[in-house]
């Protein structure tokens, strides 16, 4: 399969969605809760559905809309950091087994990345 724009944009979407989902999981899991939906570390009030990526949610507005707490920059650079890595690997290893355990991998180890630096 060859590498162009489209698979580009397509891959970089998807890598947003999971670092959307590595977010949540960051929030929660140290805390040993059950993993939710986004919702905002001081008031505990969930996020709406156009907050769910932090890119968005930043370029919109940088604070909880319920209590007005700034949002951790560390949610739009781990949402980029995952949408960078996922063509990267495309690119290095085509739409093979590999790319698919290799990116599973590599969020993986950007999860616990993120939950060890906080």
């Amino acid at each position: 399969m060859p590498f162009t724009l489209l698979s580009t944009v397509v891959l970089m979407a998807m890598g947003l969605v999971c670092g959307a989902a590595l977010n949540a999981l960051a929030d929660d899991l140290p805390r040993r809760a059950r993993p939710r939906l986004p919702h905002c570390l001081n008031c505990d009030h969930a996020f709406g559905p156009w907050q769910w990526l932090a890119l968005v949610a930043f370029a919109a507005r940088r604070r909880c809309a319920h209590c007005g707490s700034p949002l951790a920059w560390r949610r739009p650079v781990v949402e980029l950091v995952s949408a960078a890595l996922w063509p990267y690997v495309f690119a290095r290893f085509g739409l093979t087994l590999q790319f698919a355990l290799l990116s599973i991998l590599l969020e993986c180890l950007l999860l616990i990345t993120v939950i060890d630096l906080e």
